[in-house]
């Protein structure tokens, strides 16, 4: 299931680098930019350790992925 998964997000990627919207970056790169804060994220707040809202870290950590992954400098 991981491998299928991993090969459906390297395709959906590497259609979006194609086309001039993701920066071209390794797939794996790119989903360790998008589920690495998510997961950290999830783990500080298991353990009680979050003080953020999770809809607040949402907005800040979706905003951060996208300015890291985005080739739009606007």
């Amino acid at each position: 299931m991981n491998r299928s998964f991993g090969q459906s997000l390297s395709h959906f990627f590497a259609g979006h680098i194609k086309g001039g919207v993701l920066k071209p970056l390794p797939s794996d790169i790119i989903i360790s930019l998008i589920f690495g804060p998510c997961m950290e994220l999830t783990r500080q707040y298991f353990s009680g350790h979050s003080g953020t809202p999770l809809d607040k870290a949402a907005g800040i950590l979706s905003e951060a992925v996208w300015r890291a992954l985005s080739t739009d400098r606007g």
